[in-house]
């Protein structure tokens, strides 16, 4: 069970080429939060996307390959396409580049490294123009290696757009609370270009072929025939849009909408005098728009990208193009009596899989495209599915084939009793259920923020009430010993009250270990806290118990394996660090780190020999990890996967030391770049056998500065900075 308000779990597929060698692949759902759409000049697309990074395709959507670098790449906004195998992206926050197609990326040392940026345009010259929200534009003149901010001129910092006529003379800007602004020396003054334009939160300007300017602003879109001088509203349908995309026959508008009634494509075959809503495409946000040659794509907020012909004058079928995207938002795992899976997602409903994970199916039924479901919970005595919402609850009595809204309204957390009680949360105010989530009784607990997490032993409840990163007042364990009836604080001899996890371990699993186990060995109810630290219930006392893991790892939440599917503990966290402590054993086994920003967020147990786990993580998608019996997972001395440790010292002058492990026998490189992406030495470049290496770097005719040492095995490509101090 999961319930966090703030977490976003994305999935990862398989065929994403730039994913490690030796790491888990996700099984789905497929799909993802797609902010941004991009075509260069050989008709391939780029996806920029809300935390799964950025993807390409070069066969119209077919397959879409990881261009993932998950040292740098977080919440990806935009994408900007130069010559020579150039790309810009705008991150929230920061600035990238790559110089080989995607396959490496640098995060330059410039003023955007704090600023959000949200649109980049390359004017013919070279010169780059960089939009901000708060912070208006910034220019580069030197490949984006230094930017300087415009003038104040620019009186709207909130910079969503821009664009620029073919000649690159004259440069429009859409700012949210200014409308939009005219440059006519390259972006370094500016002047607004409001007339006829009655809403000024102006998020998208474009030029049309014809030479038409166009602009998307609050529910309307505009166009001006003079440059901009004079403006008319073209009466589309109200709706939020967010770009244009222009081809020969039709024009094609992405829109979000309100929070229920979805959004949707819009498309005009008449130079932008009407506007019609595309059929075939589900009711959701979309937020980006491109064509390449005869296609036109959409992405999406939730669902991945769709693409249909672009036809002039009549209508093509939509398509969703899926296969390699990565991120579809996944915030729960849950499974019913009879051995299906449920996923809880942001943006896409809730998926179905009969097949352990393999297969997925959307069943969102009535859920609105908009909603968050924060967790997904099923009651083992009636089979009832519970989806935890932002805007509304839903409960589903017929195997998630129908989802009415549910009594329990807004809701963060959602957990049930093997007897069929359901207790669900939101804020400080705690809810229970004893006819199946029909009605609902509860009561707020004080000083109490959030609820992250609920475990049972017979007829005591043990919540977990820490805010994690969050806002709000941390108050550890809360316990009630009479289902529900009544609470109080439970936190005798707990030095640390952000607990974010609670679990009761099977009975039985805890006499079944050796006599005086240690630690979290022997203790029947564990509690984890966000700043790492697990702690054991001993008799009425909270004790160290340790995490098993590392001392950096942050706890999202811990799991038992059900009745009938495992009796297993597993611990995971904000790193995409897993651990599992299998029945009649006092080791942990460490499992494999999906993504460096891979949050693990939930966990459920497959049934049959060879037992399995899925996990639920924000950047990795629904990972299948087969569990063992032992605490030895790889011969010793050979390494679970590829990786690239930091180095030592570092800062360093002018000798550092250079770790990096190998995981299977091949060719092996490892290259210094500095900040602009210049190959400066290279230190491992043939066959190596596995194991842990090292190597060192002297520097000594080196300039001080900012260094990136990038280690290449395969298809693993991983970076990390460096500074030399001179």
């Amino acid at each position: 069970m999961r319930s966090f308000l703030s977490a976003f779990l994305l999935s990862v597929l398989p065929l994403a080429t730039a994913v490690p060698q030796g790491l888990p692949l996700s099984t789905g759902p497929y799909g993802g939060y797609v902010q941004h759409l991009a075509r260069d000049s050989s008709g391939r697309v780029y996806a920029a996307t809300f935390m799964g990074g950025i993807y390409r395709t070069t066969n119209d959507g077919d397959i879409w390959e990881d261009l993932y670098n998950d040292t740098l790449l977080i919440d990806v906004r935009t994408l900007a396409i130069g010559s020579g195998g150039t790309i810009y992206a705008g991150l929230d926050p920061g600035f990238l580049r790559s110089t080989d197609d995607g396959a490496s990326w640098q995060k330059l040392n410039n003023l955007l490294n704090t600023r959000s940026v949200v649109s980049i345009l390359i004017l013919p010259g070279g010169t780059l123009l960089a939009g901000t929200i708060s912070n208006g534009v910034y220019r580069s003149t030197d490949n984006g290696a230094s930017f300087s901010s415009s003038d104040d001129s620019l009186t709207n910092s909130y910079v969503w757009s821009l664009a620029a006529t073919p000649s690159g003379d004259t440069v429009f800007a859409a700012t949210y609370g200014g409308g939009v602004f005219r440059s006519i020396n390259g972006g370094s003054t500016w002047s607004p270009v409001n007339t006829g334009l009655t809403q000024n939160l102006a998020t998208w300007v474009g030029i049309a072929p014809d030479g038409a300017l166009f602009a998307c602003a609050g529910s309307s879109i505009f166009r001006s025939t003079d440059n901009g001088d004079n403006w008319t509203d073209l009466s589309a349908p109200p709706a939020s849009y967010r770009s244009i995309a222009f081809t020969s026959g039709a024009y094609y508008a992405p829109a979000t909408s309100g929070v229920f009634t979805g959004g949707g494509v819009f498309v005009s075959t008449d130079g932008g005098a009407t506007w019609n809503p595309e059929p075939g495409l589900p009711g959701q946000y979309y937020l980006s728009i491109a064509h390449s040659g005869g296609t036109i794509f959409a992405g999406a907020g939730g669902h991945g990208v769709y693409r249909r012909p672009a036809l002039s004058g009549t209508q093509g079928s939509w398509t969703q193009v899926v296969q390699g995207m990565a991120n579809t938002l996944i915030t729960s795992l849950a499974f019913d009596t009879n051995g299906v899976l449920f996923a809880g997602t942001r943006f896409a409903g809730v998926f179905r899989s009969a097949d352990s994970g393999a297969t997925w199916v959307n069943v969102s039924d009535t859920i609105p495209a908009a909603e968050w479901i924060n967790d997904i919970a099923v009651s083992p005595a009636t089979g009832t599915v519970f989806a935890a919402g932002v805007y509304n609850s839903y409960r589903s009595t017929d195997g998630g084939d129908t989802w009415p809204v549910s009594t329990m309204g807004q809701t963060e957390m959602v957990a049930c009793t093997p007897d069929g009680i359901v207790f669900s949360s939101i804020g400080s105010y705690i809810r229970r259920s004893t006819d199946d989530g029909m009605t609902w009784s509860g009561q707020s607990l004080p000083g109490v923020s959030s609820i992250k997490e609920a475990a049972f032993q017979d007829s005591t409840v043990y919540l977990a009430t820490g805010v994690g990163s969050g806002f709000g007042t941390s108050r550890g364990v809360w316990r009630s010993t009479n289902l529900g009836e009544t609470w109080a604080a439970f936190n005798d001899s707990l030095p640390d009250l952000n607990v974010v996890a609670v679990a009761v371990v099977d009975t039985l699993s805890v006499l079944k270990r050796s006599a005086g186990g240690a630690g979290n060995c022997d203790k029947l109810v564990l509690a984890g806290t966000w700043n790492g630290d697990m702690y054991g219930l001993q008799n009425i006392a909270w004790v160290p118990a340790g995490n098993g893991i590392s001392p950096t790892f942050k706890f999202t939440g811990m799991y038992v394996g059900e009745r009938g599917f495992g009796k297993n503990l597993y611990v995971f966290g904000d790193r995409g660090e897993l651990a599992e402590r299998p029945e009649g054993s006092c080791d942990w086994i460490k499992k494999h780190p999906v993504r460096l920003y891979a949050e693990v967020r939930s966990v459920v147990v497959l049934k049959g020999p060879g037992e399995s786990a899925l996990y639920g993580t924000m950047g990795g998608g629904v990972i299948n990890i087969t569990t063992s019996t032992t605490a030895v997972e790889t011969a010793p001395g050979i390494p679970e996967r590829f990786a690239l440790h930091q180095n030592y010292p570092n800062p360093f002058n002018p000798g550092t030391t250079i770790r990096f492990d190998v995981a299977a026998a091949g060719h092996v490189a490892v290259r210094i770049y500095d900040v602009l992406g210049r190959e400066t030495a290279v230190l491992v470049d043939r066959f190596e056998t596995p194991g842990e290496k090292t190597v060192d770097w002297d520097a000594s005719g080196a300039p001080g500065g900012v260094y990136f040492v990038r280690l290449t095995a395969g298809e693993h490509r991983e970076t990390r900075k460096m500074v030399l101090m001179k």
